[in-house]
């Protein structure tokens, strides 16, 4: 029999259990579990026709192994019996707390007995786990087709294709909205159970391997580390892949320090609209604030060689304002609105860019806006304040990108770069599959 349950056991073993418990007393004889779950239903003499459970049958068969004492080493889970969406959140939230308490132990499921909806929940719950063995029992069967009591032995049941076409529609759900992360994380565990596998199809390794790989070029995208999204992209060889080559030439030059800018500034707003579709606002509001502030950086460096860390302005005074020019002289750097003043002050009166940001619109300058949205970032949460900026504040930001940046100021940096949005499907990663 099974040794008494120890701190880190090597096997689990979760089944569900019917009128005929021999097959799972052959299965805890092959196994020696150190844990079990049984999935039971309980008497309910009420109910018309009256159903007589299963628990009585596990109790029994636990007596009859010296399991010991119920709650200790094995417990019972009342399942309806013929509800498989109950039996699966319930298998699923008993797979997931064993998972989590013994992430090292072998967790084996076992769905022999029981009713079709037991044995189907239970299923559909293990496949949620790459990791998890999903056997029955099976024997020899006499003349009546029936299974000779004792001869059942386990049969190891195998669903990595099965399971690796799941992983990669909640992969494509979760690339829906730029979760690559996530999604290189349940990727990864479903390649490993297909290479562990050893037997699955040459094509849907190659695909899982793939979709992962982009997943981890994309997610390191996403944080803005461009060298590791380099790195994935170019060992991955997804400038192979049609749908994935024109990221090739912005990412190259994005990984470039020397050369990222001013592409980078256009990666930062993609970024902002990304944290929006996942509905991280502050982040988006961050991402927008630090963009302005890099545009003004940008320009006054490369028109003015004006560096706003270290203000050095002998050579332009006489182009900045006379009331201002004392206080400016004392400057050593330039935040935000004051580096946009600056590059205001020292353009031409023809420069596309300022006149941009100094038309008189309906809803007041473009620089009043600039200000009044900076003034509510700056309560956020991220900032000096206690409040988050939400949907509303994210769109005041949105609306002044869009008209301002997108189509002004962007177009008007006399760079052709090209640059799209990220993915949002792995379809055509996984289309021929």
């Amino acid at each position: 029999m099974p040794a008494p349950a120890s701190a880190k056991p090597k096997t689990i073993l979760v089944c569900t259990v019917g009128g005929s418990p021999g097959p799972i007393r052959s299965a805890i004889r092959h196994l020696e579990p150190e844990i079990l779950r049984f999935l039971v239903t309980f008497d309910h003499p009420e109910a018309s026709p009256p159903w007589k459970g299963s628990a009585s049958e596990a109790r029994t068969l636990a007596a009859e192994l010296d399991l010991g004492p119920e709650g200790t080493r094995w417990e019972l889970v009342e399942v309806v019996p013929d509800d498989v969406d109950r039996i699966y959140n319930t298998a699923r939230s008993i797979l997931r707390a064993l998972r989590e308490q013994y992430a090292k132990a072998k967790i084996v499921v076992d769905f022999t007995g029981g009713t079709k909806a037991m044995s189907a929940g239970l299923l559909n719950a293990a496949l949620d786990d790459p990791e998890i063995e999903v056997q029955l029992m099976a024997g020899r069967r006499d003349d009546t087709n029936k299974t000779v009591p004792g001869s059942e032995r386990p049969v190891r049941l195998r669903f990595d294709g099965l399971a690796a076409r799941r992983a990669l529609n909640q992969a494509d759900a979760l690339w829906s909205i730029h979760a690559y992360a996530a999604a290189a994380r349940i990727l990864e565990a479903a390649l490993r159970a297909l290479v562990q596998a050893g037997e699955a199809h040459a094509e849907l390794v190659m695909t899982v391997e793939r979709a992962w790989r982009a997943s981890q070029c994309f997610a390191a995208w996403d944080r803005l580390d461009y060298a590791g999204a380099k790195l994935a992209y170019e060992s991955g060889a997804l400038r192979r892949i049609p749908a994935l080559a024109r990221f090739d030439h912005p990412l190259r030059k994005l990984a470039d320090r020397e050369r990222r800018l001013p592409l980078l500034l256009l990666d930062l707003w993609h970024n902002a609209c990304r944290c929006a579709v996942r509905e991280e606002y502050d982040d988006a509001v961050a991402r927008c604030y630090r963009l302005v502030e890099a545009t003004a950086q940008f320009l006054l460096r490369d028109r003015f060689k004006i560096d706003t860390s270290d203000l050095r302005l002998d050579r332009v005074l006489d182009r900045i304002p006379a009331k201002e020019r004392d206080a400016w002289t004392k400057r050593k750097m330039a935040g935000l609105l004051d580096a946009w003043r600056l590059f205001l002050w020292l353009a031409p009166a023809d420069d596309p860019i300022k006149s941009r940001l100094e038309v008189d619109a309906v809803d007041g300058k473009p620089m009043g806006q600039l200000d009044e949205w900076i003034k509510a970032r700056n309560y956020s949460l991220f900032a000096h304040g206690f409040e988050p900026v939400g949907r509303d504040g994210w769109e005041q930001v949105r609306r002044w990108l869009e008209r301002y940046w997108l189509d002004g100021i962007w177009l008007r940096l006399g760079r052709p770069d090209e640059l799209p949005q990220l993915p949002t499907s792995l379809s055509e990663l996984t289309e021929a599959v």
